[in-house]
């Protein structure tokens, strides 16, 4: 489906007035797909390849059919007992929405070459980093945590994902620069894979 037609079918209507309230729904990731292929002139896979994963040297992530048909991933699993397979179906259109893969070397690059310096400017970072829906720790790059360890509150920039059956947390903390990743493959829940990376962090 063209891009115009997936935003006219999909992202046209309005839930409610931009900026009274928030809400976290696919149908924006349309958007930011369309925006970003508005704005550079290219498909959104080119702009992605050129504005962010070569700059960042990131070789092993991207959002290939080879690679959803698991020629370099593990299957996922909607259950492991019975052991029950989960397919990966992804429209195009809804790639910015968890259509992309990696592997944790990438993973690692990204959160220090993105939240340490080198690729961001100071005010961008800042920005980057600035939460803007306190109840649920959102920022305008993903969530930014603070979490008590050794006694006091350190802020920790906090990244999930989740689609058919894969789930991830990429978790940077600022002052230490320490990088926690975890990803799993047997549709376990956010929050259990939050709990370990906390308990990780309690430990370092």
């Amino acid at each position: 489906m063209p891009t115009d037609e997936a935003v006219r079918r999909f992202a046209s209507d309005l839930y409610f007035e931009p900026g009274s309230r928030f809400d976290y729904i696919l149908e924006n990731w349309i958007l930011v797909f369309a925006i970003i292929e508005a704005v550079t002139g290219l498909p959104y896979l080119e702009a992605t390849r050129r504005l962010t994963l070569a700059p960042l040297g990131l070789h092993s992530t991207g959002a290939d059919a080879s690679i959803a048909q698991g020629a370099r991933t593990v299957p996922s699993y909607r259950s492991i007992s019975p052991v029950e397979r989960r397919a990966y179906q992804r429209q195009p259109f809804l790639v910015a929405a968890g259509g992309f893969f990696s592997d944790p070397h990438d993973l690692l690059l990204a959160a220090h070459r993105v939240y340490d310096g080198g690729f961001l400017s100071a005010a961008s970072r800042n920005e980057l980093l600035t939460v803007i829906m306190a109840a649920d720790d959102y920022a305008l790059g993903g969530r930014v945590k603070k979490l008590r360890l050794g006694g006091e509150d350190r802020t920790v920039a906090w990244e999930t994902g989740n689609t058919a059956g894969y789930r991830s947390v990429v978790a940077h903390r600022l002052d230490t620069r320490q990088t926690v990743i975890i990803l799993n493959n047997s549709s376990m829940s956010q929050r259990v894979l939050d709990d370990f990376a906390k308990a990780i962090f309690a430990r370092l």
